[in-house]
């Protein structure tokens, strides 16, 4: 009796260890699992938010070539591309009307300067003049 009950006793302790090493053994699973998603879940979103970007980005650029494409083959393209060639001539006829008027202000505001300068000269000379003359009048 005592060594049947022991048997029991034991295979019952190594049942409920058995249960407990399963449970034990399927927590530690389902933590490895969340913790790997906490890892890698940023990564993950990351991941999946860039490949969401390149992908609408594609689309777009798809989409974009389909409508230049459309634009082409319409009867608008004539008078698209004449307005963007005349949109290229008014911006050459500006870039080159700023610099005629860079080169006109340059030139004024030279001629300004050498008009000063030659004052300033002309007046340090008749200082000196009059200096001599000062001195051999009072001297």
């Amino acid at each position: 009796l005592c060594s049947c009950r022991c048997a029991w006793c034991l295979a019952q302790t190594f049942v409920r260890w058995c249960d407990g090493h399963v449970g034990m053994a399927r927590l530690k699973r389902l933590a490895a699992r969340v913790l790997s998603r906490w890892t890698y879940g940023s990564s993950t979103a990351a991941l999946t938010a860039w490949s969401e970007h390149t992908r609408s980005t594609k689309l777009l650029i798809s989409r974009t070539y389909k409508i230049v494409a459309r634009w082409e083959s319409s009867t608008c393209s004539k008078a698209w591309r004449r307005w963007a060639q005349q949109a290229e001539v008014q911006r050459k006829t500006k870039t080159a009307s700023s610099r005629v008027l860079v080169r006109f202000t340059h030139k004024h505001q030279a001629l300004a300067w050498h008009t000063w300068q030659e004052q300033v000269q002309q007046s340090c000379v008749a200082r000196k003049l009059v200096k001599r003359w000062v001195i051999k009048t009072i001297g």
